[in-house]
C-alpha cells in the first residue's frame, strides 16, 4: 500500500512540474504595456463613436510596398459622407513605431477621402483614421494588408 502511494504521489508531482514546465515555456509577455490607461482609452473611443454616430472604414485593404493611394469612406450616423471633416491617415506595424507613416486625406466628388502614402515593407499594418469635423474628432482603426 505504501508503494502505491508513493507512485501515486510521484505521479502527481511529476505532473505538476511538467504544468509548470509547459507553462513557462509559453508564457508570453505582456501585450499592453499600460493595460488600464490603454483600456481606459479605448472605452473613451468607443464612447465618442457612439456620441457622434460617425464611422469610417478603409476601402483599400490591399496595397503594396511604395506609393500608395488609400481610400477611406466617412459617414455620419445616417450614412451620409462627412464632406467637411479632416482626415488624418496613420499607419504602424504592431511591433515597432520606425516605420510609422502619416498623411492628410483629402475629399473627393464621391465624398470618399484619399491618401497617399509610401509603404516600406509587407506585412500587417494598423491604419489609425482620425475624423475631425467642428469641434469633434474622432478616431477609427482598421487594419492594412500590405503585398
Amino acid at each position: 500500500m505504501k508503494k502505491l502511494i508513493v507512485v501515486i504521489l510521484f505521479i502527481v508531482l511529476s505532473m505538476t512540474v511538467a504544468t509548470i514546465m509547459v507553462g513557462m515555456a509559453v508564457f508570453e509577455d505582456t501585450v499592453v504595456k499600460d493595460p488600464y490607461e490603454t483600456g481606459l482609452k479605448w472605452d473613451t473611443i468607443q464612447r465618442q463613436r457612439r456620441e457622434s454616430g460617425w464611422n469610417a472604414v478603409i476601402l483599400t485593404k490591399q496595397t503594396r510596398i511604395g506609393s500608395n493611394a488609400i481610400a477611406i469612406a466617412a459617414s455620419d450616423r445616417a450614412g451620409r459622407p462627412l464632406r467637411n471633416a479632416t482626415i488624418d491617415l496613420r499607419l504602424k506595424r504592431p511591433s515597432t513605431d520606425g516605420d510609422d507613416r502619416s498623411a492628410r486625406a483629402t475629399c473627393r466628388r464621391d465624398g470618399t477621402f484619399h491618401a497617399v502614402l509610401d509603404i516600406p515593407a509587407k506585412g500587417a499594418w494598423i491604419a489609425g483614421v482620425t475624423v475631425s469635423e467642428g469641434s469633434r474628432t474622432v478616431e477609427f482603426e482598421d487594419t492594412l494588408s500590405v503585398q
